[in-house]
């Protein structure tokens, strides 16, 4: 399956996501700093969708206790999985990282 292909299904579920503007972003664990790059995410995609899609490729426990998600921009920061890309203000190009064990630096 392509880096672009991945998405689609997670991204079709999304209600309106063909009226939302596309954009890429980069995944990042914190922890080992392996990145996934250039991910297609609309607005209305939450960061449950895009563990489902890419956990594994990025080494992140899908079933930790607590999954901390930051804004590397802006330094906003959720641990909810139903915060959506917009909510996180996540833009064209931005960072996104995530860590699987809570830790904040």
């Amino acid at each position: 399956m392509t880096e672009r292909n991945k998405f689609d299904a997670s991204e079709a579920t999304m209600q309106d996501s063909t009226t939302q503007t596309m954009m890429e972003i980069d995944l990042v664990n914190k922890g080992s700093g392996v990145t996934y790059a250039k991910v297609p995410v609309v607005g209305g995609n939450t960061m449950g969708q895009l563990l489902d899609a890419y956990a594994q490729d990025l080494g992140i426990r899908r079933d930790a206790a607590k999954l901390v998600f930051v804004n590397k921009r802006t330094g906003v920061e959720s641990c909810d999985e139903n915060e959506t890309v917009e909510g996180m203000g996540l833009m064209n190009g931005d960072v996104l990282t995530i860590s699987d064990d809570g830790g904040v630096a």
